[in-house]
């Protein structure tokens, strides 16, 4: 499964946060529908070609306040590919001088598959001093998508680097990468649980469990953790 990461890049253009302008301040993401800015997602719960809804969260850096039907607008873009312009008419209350609003870039967006992609926000309207250079005012923000090893691959990875054999009486477990809470169920050829344990392993480390009680035969060994199986492998006990 793939996650988000978000690369906490912010740029900054054009002299940010100067009097007589208006400044984004970020861009994140809720889930798609979610018109709650608080809601917004952590990257870490973000998966690839999931749909989101966009926002954006700017300043009133100007000097005057701008009331609930003066008009703005802003200009976007994903990857340098223009997204066209945002206006906004009207807004429940007044934005006093200094003051912050959340905003919606895109109300349902799909991320993509993989790799890196990168939005820009930037003031281009409002009836105080209207902006005519992109870059006053600007933020651009790196979103990056990594690709997590699926269940599957984690498992045959820890099964790989482990090792399991019989000495003696007893069932030695080299860990490998294997950690944490592991059950052992031993079984005859015939299916019966004939022994079983809980270990605690740790990485890089090996283990001996006494089964003296067993006679002598082949076996099977099971190795489980959270009810999925980790290591299997028949042993002979002499």
């Amino acid at each position: 499964m793939k996650k988000l990461v978000l690369s906490l890049s912010l740029l900054f253009v054009g002299g940010a946060f100067s009097a007589q302008q208006i400044d984004i301040n970020t861009i994140f993401m809720t889930e798609a529908g979610v018109q709650d800015p608080s809601m917004a997602l952590n990257p870490t719960e973000l998966e690839s070609e999931a749909d989101v809804t966009l926002w954006f969260n700017f300043t009133n850096n100007l000097n005057d306040t701008i009331q609930p039907n003066d008009s703005l607008s802003f200009g976007w873009e994903i990857d340098g590919t223009s997204q066209g312009s945002l206006t906004q008419a009207t807004r429940n209350n007044a934005v006093d001088i200094g003051g912050s609003v959340n905003s919606f870039l895109q109300t349902t967006y799909t991320l993509p598959a993989d790799g890196s992609f990168e939005i820009c926000v930037w003031p281009l309207f409002n009836p105080y001093d209207p902006n005519t250079d992109p870059n006053t005012g600007r933020t651009c923000q790196t979103f990056e998508i990594e690709e997590e090893e699926e269940p599957n691959s984690v498992t045959e990875r820890v099964e790989e680097s482990m090792k399991l054999y019989t000495a003696q009486n007893q069932v030695v477990i080299e860990t490998g990468q294997a950690e944490g809470l592991t059950h052992m169920t031993v079984f005859d050829l015939t299916g019966k649980m004939v022994f079983n344990r809980n270990l605690q392993l740790s990485t890089q480390n090996v283990e001996r469990i006494n089964v003296s009680t067993l006679k002598t035969g082949m076996y099977i060994v099971r190795l489980s953790q959270y009810n999925s199986v980790i290591k299997t492998e028949k042993v002979i006990l002499r």
